[in-house]
């Protein structure tokens, strides 16, 4: 299923490590939910971005952005990446079937044995997605990928680093957030960080 911009996405939901279940909708964040796929406990490039991204979630947070990261493992599974990975501030979701996967446009594919982390591949997984989606449900943006890399540099958004300096700051935050009126697209989440908005 090709998933387009400003039209509204699947539902969704999982059990989340920890207890209780995720319901996409039921998240109410002020700019957008960030959906994270990740491939799962056999994946070390996963482990790479999943563990930058946790150590970005503040930042997020302070922007309105509430994030989650699932996949199609089983729960044992998701709590050994959880550990091994240091993954102790995201949200962690588990047991994503391969029919909702492919609703969201991701890509399968087949275990062929042990990878390089020395864990056997589940039979059916699926590759790596990135979703931004908007308060009403609708899709903001997308990158999904066929190979474990997600393709997405998150320094391009909100990160610590990025916010030392306003202008380099200013500049993310309208890459993510907007295309400013003056250019005829929509108005800032975030106007102060935008350049060009009137607010």
């Amino acid at each position: 299923m090709a998933l387009k911009p400003r039209q509204p996405v699947p539902a969704l939901e999982f059990d989340l490590l920890g207890g209780g279940r995720w319901q996409l909708a039921g998240q109410h964040a002020r700019t957008f939910t960030m959906l994270v796929f990740y491939r799962g406990l056999h994946c070390p490039v996963c482990r790479r971005y999943t563990s930058e991204l946790n150590g970005m979630l503040e930042e997020f947070d302070k922007r309105g952005v509430s994030t989650v990261i699932t996949s199609t493992d089983s729960g044992e599974r998701a709590e050994q990446a959880k550990t091994h990975w240091g993954l102790d501030k995201l949200s962690i979701g588990y047991g994503v079937s391969i029919e909702a996967a492919r609703q969201w446009g991701l890509y399968i594919s087949s275990g062929r044995g042990k990878t390089s982390a020395g864990v056997d591949e589940p039979v059916l997984f699926a590759e790596p997605g990135l979703f931004l989606i908007k308060p009403d449900a609708t899709l903001y943006w997308l990158s999904v990928s066929s190979v474990p890399s997600l393709k997405c540099d998150y320094r391009i958004w909100p990160s610590w680093r990025g916010f030392r300096q306003r202008s380099y700051a200013r500049r993310m935050v309208s890459d993510l957030c907007c295309r400013c009126p003056g250019s005829g697209g929509w108005h800032a989440p975030i106007p102060e960080y935008c350049d060009g908005c009137p607010a």
